[in-house]
C-alpha cells in the first residue's frame, strides 16, 4: 500500500507537470490562429472578448510573426493593459489594447501592404447637455483568410 504522503507527492509531481506541459504547448507556431470576417465585425468581437477577460481567444486573433512582444505578456494582460516595459498606466478602463470596450465602430482608412486602419469613437454624457468624444484606432491585416490584428 501507498503512504499518503507518497501519493500526496506523486499527485503533485503530476500537476506540475501537466502545467509546464500546457504552458509550453502555447507558442507562437502553434496557437489557434482566428480571423474576423470584416474589419467592422471585429469591434464588436473584440469588445465581447475584452469584457469577458477571455484573452486568450483574443490573443488568437493577432498577428504575431513580426513582433518580439513575449506570447506571456499577452496571455497574462499586460499587453491589453498597456503594461509593456515596466508601465503602469493610469485611465478609466481595465484594458487599453488593441481598445477598450465602449469604443464603436466609426470608419475604415485603407494604408499600404493590406492593412486596414479601424477608427472608433467613444461618446461618454457628461449632463448638462456635454458629450465627452474621445478616438481611438487600431491596425488590422489582411489575408487570403480574413483579417488579424496588428500588435
Amino acid at each position: 500500500m501507498i503512504k499518503n504522503s507518497t501519493l500526496k507527492y506523486f499527485l503533485l509531481l503530476i500537476l506540475i507537470l501537466l502545467i509546464i506541459i500546457q504552458c509550453s504547448y502555447f507558442t507562437r507556431d502553434n496557437m489557434a490562429k482566428l480571423y474576423f470576417s470584416s474589419p467592422e465585425k471585429s469591434v464588436s468581437i473584440i469588445s465581447n472578448l475584452l469584457r469577458d477577460d477571455e484573452l486568450l481567444i483574443l490573443t488568437n486573433y493577432y498577428n504575431l510573426e513580426n513582433t518580439d512582444i513575449p506570447l506571456e505578456d499577452f496571455h497574462s494582460g499586460k499587453y491589453y493593459r498597456g503594461e509593456i516595459n515596466g508601465e503602469k498606466p493610469a485611465g478609466l478602463f481595465k484594458y487599453i489594447k488593441p481598445f477598450s470596450p465602449g469604443f464603436k465602430f466609426s470608419h475604415i482608412e485603407e494604408l499600404e501592404n493590406n492593412i486596414t486602419r479601424i477608427h472608433l469613437t467613444l461618446e461618454i454624457e457628461q449632463g448638462e447637455g456635454m458629450v465627452l468624444r474621445s478616438n481611438h484606432s487600431f491596425d488590422l491585416t489582411e489575408s487570403e483568410k480574413g483579417f488579424q490584428i496588428l500588435p
